[in-house]
């Protein structure tokens, strides 16, 4: 018998079984509306809960508290402070971190409790609006804006 030549592997269009799974991006679909769906889902419970934007600005005793410790320093002390303590903790007299870090300032605890001991008061008083600010410029007399960065 003669050998016979190698059939084509070629397929017509009209043999392919259209009813089974296809790989790509017809098989992903699905995944734009869970995407969406997570995508609506972070955003609705970031808008209630830690995702939510910070404030405009400082509230009025947070105000004070930066003016009453750096005024003297001049404006733009008072300034750059200002806009350290909005970028350290949005404001937020009582907010910390899992450094220590703590307060309007961020001022790091156990670290700087020497800070608040200067100005009479227990290092329990980060919490205190006033009592953080006064502490940064302790912080800032000896050392400046390093221990922030810049402004």
């Amino acid at each position: 018998m003669p050998p016979t030549a190698p059939q084509s592997t070629t397929v017509d269009r009209d043999e392919v079984d259209h009813s089974a799974p296809v790989a790509g991006p017809t098989r992903r679909r699905w995944m734009r509306p869970l995407a969406a769906g997570l995508l609506a889902a972070a955003l609705a419970i970031g808008a209630a809960g830690c995702l939510a934007p910070a404030p405009d600005g400082p509230s009025p005793a947070v105000a004070a508290a930066i003016q009453a410790a750096f005024g003297s320093a001049g404006p733009w002390a008072v300034v750059c402070m200002t806009q350290v303590a909005g970028r350290e903790s949005h404001w937020d007299p009582g907010a910390q971190n899992g450094s220590g870090a703590s307060g309007l300032f961020q001022i790091m605890l156990p670290l700087h409790n020497d800070l608040f001991y200067a100005l009479g008061v227990s290092p329990a008083a980060w919490s205190d609006p006033y009592w953080n600010a006064q502490a940064a410029r302790e912080l800032w007399n000896s050392s400046g804006i390093a221990p922030w960065g810049s402004c």
